[in-house]
């Protein structure tokens, strides 16, 4: 990814495969967002010619943040909303990810669901992983020191 539309800057460099001593390979594919100069995972696949793979969805943030990284500024649009993984094409597992804006504005993770799939395409859910959060403030005491 390059950091203006020139080309003239290298950005961000993302691994597209890997292969282990044995052979086996994993390919990466990227959702690229030029004009937050983001990239995201999009999909995994692994297994043999691939027959496995992760899909990542993304759902776009109100709190929309900017952060600052290799001296440009790198906007964060989106969050991770589901992953599904599946073997030959077939939903196996899949993690909704629930978020809430909270009073400041800022969306947060508040549940993570997993759900796996039978050989019959039945669903089972177990109960959500929640997520709690704390306030900062509340949570580390505040010291002065003076020399």
């Amino acid at each position: 990814m390059h950091a203006d539309a020139t080309g003239s800057r290298t950005f961000l460099w993302s691994v597209n495969k890997e292969t282990d001593p044995f052979g086996n390979e994993m390919a990466y594919e990227y959702h690229e967002d030029e004009a937050a100069l983001a990239r995201h995972p999009k999909r995994i696949s692994y297994g043999d010619n691939g027959d496995a793979e992760i899909l990542f969805e993304y759902a776009g943030r109100s709190d929309i943040a900017t952060v600052r990284a290799g001296g440009l500024d790198q906007v964060q649009w989106l969050r991770v909303h589901s992953v599904d993984v599946r073997m030959n094409g077939a939903t196996v597992r899949e993690y909704l990810l629930e978020s809430k804006v909270t009073t400041q504005g800022w969306v947060r993770l508040e549940r993570l669901q997993m759900c796996a799939y039978g050989t019959d395409g039945m669903q089972k859910c177990p109960a959500p992983f929640l997520v709690e959060w704390m306030d900062i403030a509340d949570a580390v005491p505040i010291e002065k020191t003076c020399v």
